[in-house]
């Protein structure tokens, strides 16, 4: 920045180098003799004022597109830096229950027929809330899954309930009538493809007569959801436990009998291979792993670079992006950030109860300091009240460490055995807004006067100048004289009077700033290459809302240089 500030200074003074040395030679000596040619013009030296154009930030500062400062469409400068994104999958384990793990009891019935060999039509036996006992138990299942509302089945392979007959069967035909039905347990609800039966909850009834296919007679039914709601359906301590009866009412029919048929053995038996679940309403607790690469923040601008750089932003912002296809929402319970610089932990927040929600596609969670403001574009808004402490010193890298992260404790429905994925990808975006710990110092130096000024000797010279300023920072300035090396020169000092005023964003301020250039011994000042110029930048309470803009400018104006004492020019 101050080598826009004092170009113009400096290149008057050259200015007057050569008017010295036209006005103090005679062109009719023949400087080719050996005569001494020291030539010193005497008296105070002083040049026209002259004022510059606005020179705006972004011509100040010429950011390159690589920088980690950029200016947004609004003009407005802030610190941007992404992460790479980081993925998670999420997955909540099966639940099967094995066929050795399921019973159904059966002894059979009894069923006697009254009728016989002049009988007309059919003889029936009555089936009197006839029970079928429940006895499955299935342990192990995964820790993940904390609970379970319901469970929705698999519907791979039915389920077959097949009544026997067993006895002396031969003498005639039977059938179960129209109407028999058997009622499974509340919890249970049944479906099935049968034609002949219709199905209401966990009731199956046949709408017709069915005949027996010589002994046997199946009825294919599924079961396709499980409550856990009762005593008879538990789910607890990795277990499930389902109990209770299958009730049957109904009749046997026994058509056309040759004979008097006294007693016929009838034996129910319900054959399950598997119960896989396919979805449950569920309390789960999956694990969850998101491990994010950390933030490097590389090309700084020069005037960031410096070690004694102090950033108190005001407006300080993470931007969290998720997108969750999990129908899972997520809570991130802990993120540790750490500030690294040179080897050392610069700063540390912790950020906690951030809210993922369940099938969400670019979720924009913004994370920012105590603002009473809503972020544009974002979802929702975090407040981290010392978030600034992050940047503060101007990291090389953000470690992102202790991510903590769970689903919480409610019931979801999910299809279980299935995965699903968390992305997240996290930028820093924070507005150079500036708080009172502001502090950025920046050093230029502008040199390489000596290729014309080397044999040039002076004593004093003074830089004077009115700051009219937009930029919403006070600059104090310094400088020291500098050989072409590089090195200071050590009887020269520099006394600078003035500071420029920080501007409120709107109005330009006005300063008076001087520079006077002096030896320490009263000797004049030898081999001058030009100044190592320091500009120290503050901000106060008054501009705190107010970012730095690549359209806020700075202009110098009624621009006086004089050379007290003259200027001497060896032309040997």
């Amino acid at each position: 920045m101050q080598r826009k500030i004092l170009n113009y200074a400096l290149i008057g003074m050259h200015t007057i180098g050569i008017m010295s040395l036209y006005s103090c030679v005679d062109n009719a000596y023949d400087l080719k003799k050996d005569i001494d040619k020291t030539i010193t013009a005497g008296g105070d030296l002083t040049i026209p004022s002259s004022n510059t154009e606005e020179m705006l930030l972004k011509n100040i500062l010429k950011l390159d597109d690589n920088s980690v400062v950029k200016a947004g469409e609004d003009g407005n400068y802030s610190i941007v830096q992404t992460g790479n994104p980081s993925n998670s999958e999420v997955s909540v384990s099966e639940v099967n229950i094995s066929g050795e793990n399921i019973k159904f009891t059966s002894k059979g019935i009894d069923l006697i027929f009254n009728g016989n060999i002049e009988d007309i039509g059919n003889v029936t036996a009555p089936i009197d809330n006839y029970k079928i006992g429940i006895d499955i138990k299935q342990d192990g299942i995964h820790k993940d899954i904390v609970d379970i509302e319901y469970a929705k089945i698999r519907k791979e392979q039915p389920t077959i309930l097949t009544f026997i007959l067993s006895g002396d069967v031969e003498s005639g035909n039977f059938s179960v009538e129209k109407g028999t039905k058997f009622e499974f347990p509340s919890y249970m609800t049944i479906s099935t493809n049968e034609d002949f039966c219709e199905v209401n909850g966990n009731v199956i009834t046949f709408k017709e007569d069915v005949s027996f296919n010589d002994k046997e007679l199946p009825v294919k039914f599924y079961i396709e959801r499980i409550t856990f709601d009762d005593e008879n359906a538990k789910f607890e301590d990795s277990t499930i436990t389902l109990s209770g009866e299958v009730s049957i009412n109904g009749s046997i029919a026994h058509k056309n009998g040759k004979s008097q048929v006294k007693t016929i053995k009838l034996t129910p038996e319900i054959k399950c291979d598997n119960i896989k679940v396919k979805s449950a309403k569920a309390i789960v607790n999956p694990e969850i792993n998101i491990n994010i690469d950390p933030i490097t923040i590389d090309n700084l601008p020069d005037f960031l670079a410096d070690n004694n750089t102090v950033l108190d932003v005001t407006d300080p912002r993470i931007f969290l992006t998720v997108s969750n296809d999990s129908p899972l929402d997520a809570e991130i319970k802990n993120i540790s950030l750490i500030a690294e610089k040179d080897g050392s932990v610069c700063g540390e927040v912790n950020i906690k109860d951030l809210k993922i929600p369940s099938k969400s596609e670019n979720y924009v969670i913004c994370i920012h300091q105590n603002r009473e403001m809503s972020i544009e574009g974002a979802d929702e808004d975090y407040i981290c009240e010392n978030l600034g402490e992050i940047i503060k010193h101007i990291p090389k890298k953000i470690r992102i460490e202790d991510v903590e992260t769970q689903i919480p404790q409610d019931f979801y429905e999910i299809n279980l055995g299935s995965t699903f994925n968390i992305e997240s990808k996290y930028e820093i975006n924070t507005p150079l807004m500036f708080g009172s710990e502001t502090n950025i110092e920046y050093t230029e130096s502008i040199d390489g006067f000596s290729e014309d000024l080397e044999d040039a000797e002076f004593s004093h010279l003074e830089i004077s100048m009115k700051a009219i300023n937009k930029i919403p920072m006070n600059l104090e300035l310094s400088a020291e004289a500098i050989d072409k090396n590089g090195n200071a020169i050590e009887n020269v000092k520099i006394e600078v009077e003035g500071s420029v005023e920080a501007s409120n964003g709107k109005e330009a301020t006005e300063e008076e700033i001087s520079f006077a250039v002096k030896t320490t011994d009263g000797s004049t000042i030898k081999h001058f290459d030009g100044l190592k110029l320091k500009v120290k930048g503050t901000a106060t309470e008054a501009t705190k809302d107010v970012s730095l803009n690549e359209n806020q400018s700075l202009k110098l104006s009624d621009l006086k240089l004089k050379v007290v004492g003259g200027i001497t020019i060896d032309l040997n």
